[in-house]
């Protein structure tokens, strides 16, 4: 048995539902995709044995595997591929992922096209992706709302309790196409305290912690009776502007005078102690087609002339927003660094800080 926390409850378990990197982390561990991503970046079947697309690069041709059951012992058909695929660009979560996709066909009873609406570089990667998971087709129709916190899917462990805001207990799936895991019972206990996940984590009531908050990563990393390690993570952190209705932020001066007055390197110095790196873009500096990009540099004289500039444009000589941030650790912590830079920086500007839930936000 192994216990390994998580920071939130996810909504789903399925990714395709939701904008969740939780429901991600779990639900890899119940869900197979056509195509899986390794640890090096490369890919390899797994629902699929092999795949070759169209003369024109519009359309992917998949092969798949024969021998692949579901959780409640139904064999996985091209019927279910194409309704998991179907489905998820029908729900609508996972534009970044299906925005080139326009659907998937059943070719026979071993083969599927997936449809693009124009030759499309990353498609591969897309396919690889968590929230392209493949279900129960017959599960899923026969409880659509329930299904998301109900799964059945292929993957190497199955569903068996979800206790809300405490835990997710799985069981490893005896018919796992590529054998069944070493390690029977996986639970996943919910800690919403980044503090409290550490101390059980030292305690010995959690195996595994993911993403320690900054202020545990130092006792924790030199604690001899723990094993400590570190990779790049996917996750940035950014100021979204909104664009809608009579939103101050469509004056560009204001957005620039925004972007200027950001310290970066304090904020990752005063807000998680460090432990970061300086992100060029909203997408991860490893991520496929990411080449070189030129932020704006933080330079408070120039934050004060487009700020002053945006005064003038706008008729006030005051400004007030409200940032909405999520309810973790490390993302109110920067927050609060970028509030006190703006409001520092910007005589005149107001930031009221609102937190909420994760979830997603039009």
């Amino acid at each position: 048995s192994i216990t390994v926390s998580l920071n939130v409850d996810p909504t789903p378990l399925h990714a395709g539902f939701a904008t969740s990197v939780v429901s991600s982390f779990v639900g890899t561990q119940l869900f197979d995709t056509l195509i899986r991503k390794t640890g090096d970046g490369q890919f390899e079947p797994c629902l699929a044995t092999e795949w070759s697309f169209s003369e024109d690069g519009r359309d992917i041709t998949f092969t798949l595997r024969d021998d692949v059951t579901f959780h409640n012992g139904d064999k996985m058909t091209a019927e279910d591929v194409a309704f998991s695929y179907n489905t998820v660009l029908n729900a609508g979560f996972s534009g970044s992922v299906t925005s080139a996709m326009t659907g998937m066909d059943v070719v026979d009873e071993t083969h599927v096209v997936l449809h693009f609406e124009e030759p499309y570089g990353p498609a591969i990667e897309c396919v690889s992706q968590p929230c392209m998971g493949i279900f129960s087709k017959a599960a899923y129709e026969a409880d659509p709302d329930g299904f998301p916190r109900n799964p059945v899917g292929t993957g190497a462990y199955q569903f068996v309790q979800w206790k809300a805001d405490d835990s997710i207990t799985l069981k490893a799936y005896e018919s796992y196409f590529q054998g069944k895991p070493s390690i029977e019972n996986l639970t996943f206990k919910i800690y919403k305290n980044a503090t409290s996940a550490a101390l059980a984590l030292e305690n010995g009531e959690l195996d595994l912690l993911t993403s320690p908050s900054s202020t545990d990563y130092t006792r924790l990393s030199n604690n001899e009776s723990l094993q400590f390690g570190t990779t790049v993570s996917s996750t940035v952190t950014w100021l979204q502007f909104s664009m809608k209705g009579d939103s101050i932020f469509k004056d560009e001066n204001l957005r620039l005078a925004v972007a200027h007055a950001i310290d970066k390197e304090s904020v990752i110095l005063g807000a998680v102690e460090g432990q970061g790196e300086l992100a060029k873009s909203v997408v991860p500096s490893y991520s496929f087609g990411v080449g070189d990009f030129e932020m704006p540099e933080y330079n408070p004289e120039k934050a004060k002339e487009f700020f002053e500039t945006a005064k003038a444009e706008l008729g006030k000589d005051t400004f007030t927003f409200d940032m909405v941030v999520d309810a973790d650790d490390a993302p109110q912590k920067v927050a609060q660094v970028v509030k006190e830079q703006l409001e520092t920086t910007l005589e005149g500007l107001t930031v009221n800080l609102t937190v909420e839930p994760k979830k997603q936000r039009v």
